[in-house]
């Protein structure tokens, strides 16, 4: 709207008018740009985020995976 109005003249909308029109819309286009990167680096910070926690995830795996290696046998001949 904001676009229509700064652009095409019309009878109820003067120049100076116009020209406020034409800064407020400039005003919401590189509002919008900088919401877009804000976007995007929310997006990468969470992605960040999940590969730290799944890197850490399979380093806990591992040390319980070396952990059951050597108990399980470990049971299996005190059991029987």
């Amino acid at each position: 709207m904001l676009y229509a109005l700064a652009r095409e003249p019309t009878q109820f909308v003067g120049d100076r008018a116009r020209q406020h029109f034409r800064d407020s819309y400039d005003h919401t286009m590189d509002l919008l740009d900088l919401l877009e990167s804000f976007q995007e680096i929310g997006s990468d910070l969470r992605d960040s985020s999940l590969a730290i926690l799944n890197n850490w995830m399979d380093d806990v795996i591992k040390a319980l995976t070396v952990i059951a290696t050597v108990f399980i046998p470990l049971t299996f001949i005190t059991g029987a």
